[in-house]
C-alpha cells in the first residue's frame, strides 16, 4: 500500500482550495459531541534554533516611545505583536541598525507581516500564513551605522485600535540593534530612537524579551498503532509538560517567562504503525486560535490553514478540525508557531478512521 497523507486545508498564494471528497463529517468542530476519553501521549522536547527577540509588552501602547530593543547577532527570530492605543494615527516601525564600523549582511528567511487590522485574530492568522508559506530568502546590506526599517522601510502609520503584528526568521553577521516603537507619523524614525524613551512594559505577564533556541523539536514517545483503536492526545504549550520559554528583558535586565510561547516554532513529530488510516485533528484547548502551519508526511509537505473556511474556533475549548488525514505505516511532521492574538495550549489527537 503507497503511503500519503490528504490534506483538507489548502490555500496557497494563487492555488485553490482543493477539496477532499467523503470528509464532510470528519470536518465537523463538534467531534463526537465534544472530546471523548483518550490516552495522553508522551513526548520528548529538544530546544534549538534562532534568539527569539520578543516585543508584545505594552500591548496596548497608550504614549510614544520605544516597545522594545535588544542587540542580536547571527541566526534571529523577530515577534511583534502592539496596538495604537492613542486617539491619533501614530507610526509604529521596527528597525534594525548596524552598530559595528563595517557592512552587515542580512539574510531574511520566513517572514509575515499583517497589514494594520482591528480584527486581532484575522491579523494573527494572517502573519502565519505568511510565515509558513513559500518566502524566498532575501539578501540586504546595511551600511556601518546605518539602518534599515522593515515594515515599509519608512515605518506603519496605524489608526486608533488598529494592530500591527509581524513574526520573521533572519540572520546577521554583524551586531544588530532591533528597535520596536511607535511614535508620530511625521517624525523620523532615528530622531524617535535617540529621543523616546523606552517604556515599561504591562502589569503582570511581561510579554517581552530575549529568548535563546526559539524552536521546539517535539518527537512521540511511542509510535501511534491506529489498530489498537485508542486515541491518544499531545498537549503542546501547557506549561507543565511543554514549558514556557524563559528570557531575559534586555531594557530591565529582568528574567521574564513568555506566557503561551509566541514566536516559538513547534516542529512535532510522529509515527504510525498500522494499516488503518487514521486523522490528525488539532483542538484549541485554551479559546479562540486562528493560525496556519504545514503538514508533511513520507517528504511530501503542505500548507495548511487552521482553520480552513473561519477566521478562528475554539469558542467552546472542546471544538477540532482535521487538519491530516492518513494511511498507516508512515512518519509525519506538523510545524506551527503558536498565533498573535491566539490562545493556547492546544491538543493535537490522533484517531483511527472508522471505515
Amino acid at each position: 500500500m503507497k503511503n500519503h497523507i490528504r490534506i483538507l486545508v489548502l490555500l496557497i498564494a494563487g492555488a485553490s482550495l482543493l477539496p477532499v471528497a467523503g470528509l464532510e463529517a470528519a470536518k465537523s468542530h463538534n467531534w463526537r459531541k465534544g472530546i471523548p476519553a483518550y490516552d495522553e501521549g508522551r513526548l520528548v522536547i529538544r530546544q534549538d534554533g534562532p534568539t527569539l527577540v520578543f516585543s508584545d509588552s505594552p500591548e496596548m501602547v497608550r504614549e510614544n516611545g520605544i516597545m522594545y530593543q535588544d542587540i542580536v547577532i547571527g541566526e534571529a527570530r523577530l515577534f511583534f505583536h502592539h496596538v495604537n492605543d492613542t486617539a491619533a494615527p501614530k507610526k509604529i516601525a521596527v528597525m534594525l541598525r548596524n552598530t559595528e564600523n563595517v557592512p552587515a549582511k542580512i539574510i531574511f528567511r520566513n517572514k509575515g507581516i499583517a497589514e494594520p487590522d482591528y480584527d486581532y485574530l484575522r491579523a494573527g492568522k494572517e502573519v502565519q500564513r505568511q510565515f509558513f508559506g513559500y518566502y524566498p530568502n532575501q539578501v540586504f546590506y546595511v551600511p556601518a551605522g546605518g539602518s534599515m526599517e522593515i515594515l515599509t522601510g519608512v515605518g506603519q502609520i496605524t489608526l486608533k485600535d488598529q494592530l500591527v503584528t509581524g513574526m520573521l526568521d533572519f540572520s546577521t553577521d554583524r551586531r544588530l540593534e532591533v528597535s520596536v516603537l511607535m511614535t508620530w507619523p511625521e517624525k523620523d524614525i532615528k530622531e524617535a530612537l535617540t529621543e523616546e524613551r523606552i517604556l515599561p512594559p504591562d502589569d503582570g505577564n511581561v510579554l517581552r524579551g530575549t529568548f535563546p533556541l526559539a524552536d521546539r523539536i517535539v518527537d512521540l514517545k511511542k509510535s501511534y498503532k491506529p489498530d489498537e483503536g485508542k486515541i491518544v492526545g499531545v498537549l503542546i504549550a501547557d506549561n507543565v509538560y511543554d514549558v514556557y520559554a524563559a528570557g531575559i528583558d534586555a531594557t530591565t535586565g529582568k528574567r521574564v517567562v513568555n506566557y503561551g510561547n509566541y514566536g516559538i516554532v513547534y516542529d512535532i513529530r510522529y509515527k504510525i504503525k498500522g494499516e488503518q488510516r487514521i486523522r490528525i485533528r488539532l483542538n484549541p484547548w485554551g479559546g479562540w486560535f486562528a493560525g496556519a502551519g504545514r503538514v508533511s508526511s513520507n517528504g511530501e509537505e503542505q500548507f495548511v490553514l487552521f482553520p480552513q473556511k473561519e477566521t478562528a474556533f475554539g469558542k467552546t475549548g472542546s471544538e477540532t478540525i482535521v487538519i491530516a488525514e492518513e494511511d498507516g505505516f508512515t512518519e509525519g511532521r506538523i510545524l506551527f508557531s503558536p498565533p498573535g492574538a491566539s490562545n493556547l495550549p492546544i491538543r493535537l489527537f490522533f484517531e483511527t478512521v472508522e471505515e
